[in-house]
């Protein structure tokens, strides 16, 4: 990975996660976030895969993708610079003014694309200002930005997730949690598998993408309380350290040894 990223938290809400990323040659691996993630692309476009659906991402574009939405990232030749936000759905809903109970209380966003040149030179300028600010959910920029959001999700109440969508979401956060699989999720995965056709039929993940993926959110956890890179890798079964920073920043866009120095720096702060 060939990138210049600079990672930061609200200091006052460090649940909030924001990152702002030039990519020379960079492919995010299929994985999700167990919140929102909310990005503008703000050089060249950025091209990535969600749902099963290809999908471009350029000037006066969002990408707003849902909490537990599988999704990948690629450039698409000529690299792309991005801003981007991470936040739990209890943290959106905060920030919306809205209350947010069972899953999927506050809506969701139809398209991971959203084409809208203000929001997009609206959703920069709050970007910019928040980096290392304070006050983030009382700041004016803050409340225009999200109720915009809000009325974008409004629109798009009847999106709210599918039977199927619902069980998938509810089961990857609940291995995401657990930070474990079933024995059948264990299994070498082979394309006759039982195990590689119930997983990629369920969750739209091979087993052995699914296991990497339920790993590195087990170390970004102990990284984030305050374990070091090579006991988080240890423990996550990563024995190669360069292979683990691979995956960390395949996944994340950031290295593991980045996330945690500015989990250190916040928390000294």
């Amino acid at each position: 990975m060939r990138a210049r990223i600079s990672y930061s938290l609200a200091p006052d809400l460090p649940a909030l996660e924001l990152v702002c990323a030039d990519y020379e040659a960079q492919r995010f691996r299929s994985h999700w976030h167990a919140g929102f993630t909310i990005g503008a692309v703000t050089r060249h476009a950025q091209g990535f895969r969600c749902e099963g659906v290809e999908w471009t991402a350029g000037a006066d574009e969002l990408i707003v993708l849902n909490p537990m939405q599988v999704h990948d990232g690629y450039s698409l030749g000529t690299g792309w610079s991005t801003r981007m936000v991470y936040l739990p759905e209890q943290t959106f809903a905060h920030m919306l003014g809205a209350e947010a109970g069972a899953a999927g209380t506050i809506g969701r966003f139809e398209r991971p694309v959203l084409r809208d040149a203000a929001l997009h030179a609206l959703f920069v300028a709050w970007h910019r200002a928040m980096d290392g600010a304070c006050g983030v959910a009382e700041n004016a920029l803050t409340r225009s930005l999200f109720r915009r959001l809000g009325l974008a999700l409004t629109a798009s109440a009847h999106a709210s997730p599918t039977a199927h969508d619902a069980a998938r979401s509810e089961r990857l956060g609940a291995l995401a949690g657990e930070g474990s699989l079933t024995a059948d999720e264990r299994a070498v995965p082979a394309s006759r598998s039982t195990a590689w056709r119930r997983s990629k039929r369920e969750l739209g993940l091979a087993p052995k993408v699914l296991t990497s993926q339920l790993r590195l959110i087990a170390a970004k956890r102990m990284l984030a309380e305050g374990a070091s890179v090579v006991d988080a890798a240890l423990e996550c079964g990563y024995h190669d350290q360069s292979h683990f920073s691979r995956e960390f920043a395949a996944a994340y866009g950031i290295t593991a040894g980045q996330f945690r120095r500015v989990q250190q720096d916040r928390q000294r702060g």
